[in-house]
């Protein structure tokens, strides 16, 4: 470019001082430099000095641009790199545990198929091109380990880990995001929906509304559903307790207990008594969450039934239809 520039100036340069098209110009410089040879060189000597100073100034200014773009290149990454630092990292704190609802990552894959991925409470999720994340993502613009998803106090957190091609929500970049249901995350070519039907799950636990305080189910323990249920936790001695439930239907039931027991790995073998003393054994069900009450010692347990057969689930389904 500094080349270029000075090559046109002296080709302008010449072509005012010697072009033989003007003949009148010609001579007129010769009459110049017969009369006054002193200020023929003295020009000469300053357009020199000129073309000289032009050709350092602008290889001076490219320099300096290099300067500047590098430097800009350099606190860019500075920016990324603290970004990156104040990522939490660690251990789930248990109150964050107990306060969060499960949720879900639904990828939609290449071909119209999809695979839909649980999120805990109490673990970090990762999303990356490597076989150490959780789901794992086989696009050559995903980074080996390109986000995660961190449970805190304000919900399901998304991190992007300094990737190089960034992690979009909405098409927009983002290093951090509260996520909320029916949000899609663009990793790569990927596109990946989070799922947390918060209002679902607030209904089935029973939370009171001012339509129907007062009519939740166990208020009077002999019109109560009891279940019996023996916790397998791994590592753990195996837990025996008996509770009433706090609501139930045909794929779900809540209890409230007076023992925290961990969503990870835990499998719930249970025996349920209706108030009309039928009795279903032999159901078991995964602890979607555990969390703590305003009551020092009670835990409300939502637990997930697993392959519960249709006529178990007829009995459910014709108790809550005739409960009063």
């Amino acid at each position: 470019m500094r080349n270029k520039s000075l090559f046109l100036i002296v080709c302008q340069v010449a072509t005012l001082l010697f072009s033989p098209t003007s003949v009148f110009a010609v001579s007129k410089a010769e009459l110049f430099i017969k009369d006054h040879p002193v200020k023929f060189g003295f020009s000469i000597f300053t357009i020199s000095t000129l073309i000289i100073l032009l050709y350092i100034g602008l290889s001076k200014i490219d320099k300096l641009i290099d300067i500047i773009i590098k430097f800009g290149q350099k606190q860019h990454a500075k920016e990324e790199e603290d970004e990156y630092e104040k990522i939490p990292k660690g251990l789930i704190e248990e109150e964050i545990a107990l306060s969060l609802s499960p949720a879900e990552l639904i990828w939609r894959k290449e071909g119209g198929e999809s695979e839909t991925y649980k999120l805990r409470p109490n673990i970090e999720f990762w999303i990356g091109r490597s076989e150490d994340n959780e789901l794992v993502l086989e696009d050559e613009l995903v980074t080996r380990l390109h986000a995660k998803i961190r449970p805190q106090h304000e919900g399901y957190v998304l991190y992007d880990l300094h990737s190089y091609n960034g992690t979009k929500i909405k098409g927009k970049k983002v290093l951090k995001h509260i996520l909320k249901n029916n949000d899609e995350i663009n990793i790569g070519k990927q596109i990946i929906s989070f799922k947390q039907e918060t209002g679902k799950l607030d209904a089935f636990l029973g939370r009171e509304t001012d339509k129907d305080k007062g009519a939740q189910l166990g208020g009077t323990k002999g019109k109560a559903v009891l279940v019996k249920y023996i916790a397998y936790v791994p590592g753990q001695p195996m837990l025996e307790k008996q509770a009433y439930a706090k609501n139930i239907s045909e794929s779900h039931i809540c209890i409230r207990t007076d023992k925290y027991v961990p969503e990870t790995g835990t499998t719930i073998e249970m025996q349920i008594q209706f108030p009309n003393d039928e009795i279903i054994n032999e159901i078991l069900g995964n602890v979607l969450s555990c969390r703590q009450t305003s009551l020092k010692d009670e835990y409300e347990l939502d637990i997930e039934f697993s392959g519960l057969p249709e006529e178990k689930q007829q009995i459910i389904s014709n108790y809550i239809k005739n409960r009063p």
